[in-house]
Formats: C-alpha cells, sequence, structure tokens
C-alpha cells in the first residue's frame, strides 16, 4: 500500500508543478473570440488561413502534407475551404485532398461517400483522392458516413492531439522570427492542448513516463491502474445518467426509449471498450404532439460530449423532411436568442437544433474539471442540477414558441 501512496505522490507532484505554469498562463484569445469547438468558423478557417494568407504559408502547407504522410508533399496544391460543402479541399490538377474536420459534431447520412462522389464527378482518378478524416482523438467516421470506402485505404483517421500539434510546433519553428504568427500559433496550441486533454503538456508526460518506466513496481502499479480507470469511468458517467434520470423523472418528464438506445452499464461499458457501435445512446422524453403521427422529444445523447436538444419523430424514426421542419428550426433559434444556451451550429443535421451544457461532460476525454467533479457527491449534484436548469429553461421557451403552429 504504501508503494501505492508514494507513486500517486510523486505523479501529483509532477502535474502540479507543470499545471501551475499553465494556470499562470491560461488567457486564450481564441476561446475568447471563438467558441473553442466551432469547427467551420475557428478550427477550418484557421487551418485555411495558415496555410494560405501568412508569409510562411507556402512552407506551412509543405510541413502539412509532410506530417500527413502524404508522399506527394513536394508538389504544389491550391487550398479551398467549405468547396461543396467539404470543410477543406486541396487540389491539384491531379490530385484532390478532403479533409473534413469533426470536434464534436457527428456524421451526417453518407457524408464522406458523397464527398467522395462529388470529386469522382469532377473526373479524378479514384487513386488520386484521398481522404483524411480530422478529429480532436483520432476516432473513425461512422460507417454511415463512409459506406462501402475503406478506412486505412481510402481514408485514413488523424487528429488533433497527435498531427495537428506536431504540425504546429514545426510551424513555430519556421516562424521564429515573426513574433507575432509564432505567438497566434502558440494560441492555437494552446487550445488545441485543452480540448484534446493535454493540458500539462509533453515535459509533464514525459516526466510522468520516466518516473514509471525507472521502476519496476511503479510500471507494475501502472499497469494494474488502467483497467481500474476505466471501471471508474464506467461507474461515474452511469451515475450522472441515472441521477439525471430520475430528477427528470421528478419533474414530469415521460421516458420513452425511441431508438433502443436508452443508456445501461453495457452502452456505457461498450463507450469505453469497443471501437465501433459505441455512442448515440441516452434518453429520451415526448414534449409536444405535432399531430397524430409526428411528435417533438427531448433528446440527450452522447458521442463524445454529453448534448442535448430537439428531434421530430414518427413511428420512432427521425424525420426532416416534411413542411414544418424549417419553422421548427426558426422557433428554436429564437429560443436561443432569448435563453443565450451555446448550441451546436450544424446546419446538416436531422435535428431541430442540439446544445451543449453549460458544464464540460466530454465523457470520452475526461480531462476538464467538471468531469472530475462528478466523483463527488455535492458537485455531481451541482452539475445534474445545472443540466436540469438548462433543459427546463430552454423547453419551456420552445413550447411557447411552438403554440401558434
Amino acid at each position: 500500500m504504501n508503494n501505492y501512496l508514494l507513486f500517486f505522490e510523486k505523479i501529483k507532484i509532477i502535474y502540479d508543478k507543470y499545471q501551475s505554469y499553465e494556470d499562470i498562463n491560461d488567457f486564450n484569445i481564441f476561446s475568447v473570440m471563438f467558441k473553442e469547438h466551432d469547427e467551420v468558423n475557428l478550427h477550418s478557417k484557421f487551418l485555411y488561413e495558415m496555410l494560405t494568407n501568412t508569409n510562411l504559408s507556402k512552407e506551412f502547407l509543405r510541413l502539412f502534407l509532410k506530417i500527413l504522410d502524404f508522399k506527394y508533399f513536394e508538389e504544389e496544391f491550391v487550398v479551398i475551404k467549405e468547396y461543396k460543402n467539404i470543410d477543406l479541399v486541396l487540389k491539384n490538377k491531379e490530385k484532390v485532398i478532403i479533409i473534413e474536420n469533426k470536434i464534436y459534431a457527428y456524421d451526417q447520412e453518407e457524408q464522406l461517400f458523397k464527398y467522395y462522389n462529388k470529386i469522382i464527378s469532377e473526373n479524378y482518378k479514384k487513386e488520386n483522392i484521398f481522404i483524411y478524416y480530422l478529429t480532436l482523438d483520432g476516432r473513425e467516421p461512422s460507417l454511415n458516413s463512409i459506406q462501402n470506402l475503406v478506412i486505412g485505404k481510402d481514408i485514413r483517421c488523424i487528429s488533433y492531439k497527435e498531427e495537428i500539434l506536431e504540425w504546429i510546433k514545426h510551424c513555430m519553428k519556421e516562424s521564429i522570427f515573426d513574433n507575432a504568427l509564432r505567438e497566434i500559433l502558440n494560441q492555437y496550441r494552446r487550445l488545441i492542448m485543452i480540448l484534446s486533454g493535454k493540458t500539462v503538456g509533453g515535459k509533464a508526460t514525459m516526466e510522468i513516463k520516466n518516473h514509471i518506466v525507472n521502476s519496476s513496481e511503479n510500471l507494475e502499479i501502472a499497469v494494474k491502474l488502467v483497467d481500474s480507470l476505466i471501471e471508474a469511468k464506467i461507474e461515474l458517467q452511469l451515475l450522472f445518467w441515472s441521477e439525471l434520470e430520475n430528477e427528470l423523472i421528478k419533474k414530469g418528464y415521460l421516458l420513452e426509449d425511441i431508438s433502443n438506445q436508452h443508456f445501461s452499464k453495457k452502452t456505457i461499458s461498450n463507450f469505453y471498450k469497443k471501437t465501433k457501435n459505441n455512442k448515440w445512446y441516452g434518453m429520451s422524453y415526448k414534449i409536444y404532439d405535432l399531430d397524430s403521427s409526428k411528435k417533438i422529444y427531448l433528446t440527450i445523447e452522447i458521442y463524445d460530449n454529453v448534448y442535448w436538444g430537439f428531434r421530430v419523430v414518427e413511428k420512432k424514426n427521425v424525420i426532416n423532411d416534411f413542411k414544418k421542419f424549417d419553422l421548427l428550426k426558426e422557433k428554436y433559434m429564437e429560443m436561443l436568442s432569448e435563453t443565450g444556451i451555446d448550441y451546436y451550429d450544424d446546419s446538416k443535421t436531422n435535428w431541430i437544433g442540439y446544445m451543449k451544457f453549460r458544464n464540460k461532460l466530454n465523457f470520452r476525454e475526461f480531462n476538464h474539471r467538471d468531469i472530475f467533479n462528478l466523483a463527488n457527491l455535492e458537485l455531481r449534484k451541482e452539475i445534474i442540477q445545472n443540466c436540469l436548469e438548462d433543459i427546463e429553461k430552454s423547453t419551456s421557451i420552445f413550447l411557447e414558441k411552438l403554440g401558434n403552429i
């Protein structure tokens, strides 16, 4: 037992040393000016600007392609943003690189497959089309998105956590004589570290690694902790869902499993232990009858983050192809303007709209104080109360807006 205590004490000393530095330098211009998760207006735009509109963009582009392990990195490419709804496209006369950028949003139906076919229609050869799926952690796209495309052959998964941070590091070296550009890159690097869970940086990680590998006892303890940590994450997530559900039932919300995706210990376990078909579970409650067959549901769901919003369901199918759907989205946007709730700006979705809770609940990265606070009973109650307040306030105003439809 003493060995365990000494192990944790040393880890905490290392963590606190580097965390204190991060706390002193916690101002970030991107967090002030943008929503941190905004794929279009922040992340895709930042990549585009760095690759096109700086005095070092030509070299940045070469480094970018090299980091992607793209063997034609010496060729010249034109960089285009929002090309045929594709986040970023790099193209020349023979080759096309598609970059689909996903921070927290989930895939649309046949999304990558449709992008691929759009480029095929421009008479590019299949072997000259390269798709990169960019996420925080390098996760794979859904099977629905890729259809018959093959991951590893047609699509390569890359991440902000690895490839983009590595690229920024090289760009900062190139911009050593341009202090303004270097600081912009550094600010963005710090934002990505926060979003991807690398909050104490590489130096702390290396020091902790050395602490583990320099002792057989420390290594044995670390190995034993891995499975225990996964089980702890499963238990905390189950507590969150169960306690939130109990509070919603007390408020009179009527639970209905519209897609056989209600949370359970098994679905939560799969979230951490399986690599596919392990997301999009949660809970749903009917809140409004549009007509005899179409109903509006409040749904709380998980991808990596927990998010929530409103969907229209008919015969247990989520639908968006009917006359009043655009009007529902208008009412939803009116509600957002009154509540100030932070939301996901994704016009391609089949949701009326979906939002973030005020607390940062990314159960995949497990990298925020809000997540850690779930282990404290009183703080967990406070977080769940915050979720309830967000839901009740927004749902009440949204239902008022629906009164004259």
